[in-house]
């Protein structure tokens, strides 16, 4: 629990700290090359003020905090779960390991969404989030239906 705690800790800093460090790092403006000649026809592109030449935003800055803030809270509702399922874990293991996929499946939905993707990029994810919940909680149900069938059967003799 505790190695568990730390490493989210630690990943939530690193994502956090990424991209603050990603911008600050690079060459100072004045490096960028000159033209060598004056009837040049394609001039080298203008270095932008305030930011590093190789950096790019990949989100704004609101989408960045607002995905930090639902990790924040996904971390945190896993914590919660583990806190109060962790003395059933010998008995539903398999039911227990669901609630947690489902769990980290919403939490990267969500993820996902805030961060700023269009549709396009993120229709392949959900498409791979759906089947591994369907698959999660169809096979669960196959599982206790065919238990009650046998449980049905053995009452009968």
């Amino acid at each position: 629990m505790r190695t568990f705690f730390l490493l989210s800790l630690l990943s939530l800093v690193l994502i956090c700290t990424g991209e603050a460090w990603a911008q600050s790092t690079g060459e100072p403006t004045s490096a960028r090359p000159q033209a060598t000649t004056t009837s040049q026809i394609n001039p080298p592109p203008e270095v932008a003020t305030g930011k590093a030449a190789g950096s790019v935003s990949l989100m704004s800055n609101r989408e960045f905090w607002l995905s930090c803030v639902i990790l924040v809270f996904g971390v945190f509702i896993i914590l919660v779960e583990f806190y109060l399922l962790r003395a059933v874990v010998r008995e539903k293991t398999e039911e227990i390991s669901r609630t947690y996929t489902v769990t980290l499946i919403i939490i990267g939905t969500l993820v996902l969404i805030s961060s700023g993707f269009t549709n396009e990029q993120i229709a392949p994810a959900l498409g791979l989030f759906g089947t591994i919940a369907g698959y999660l909680l169809g096979r669960g149900d196959a599982r206790r239906l065919q238990s009650d069938s046998t449980k049905g059967d053995s009452d009968v003799k």
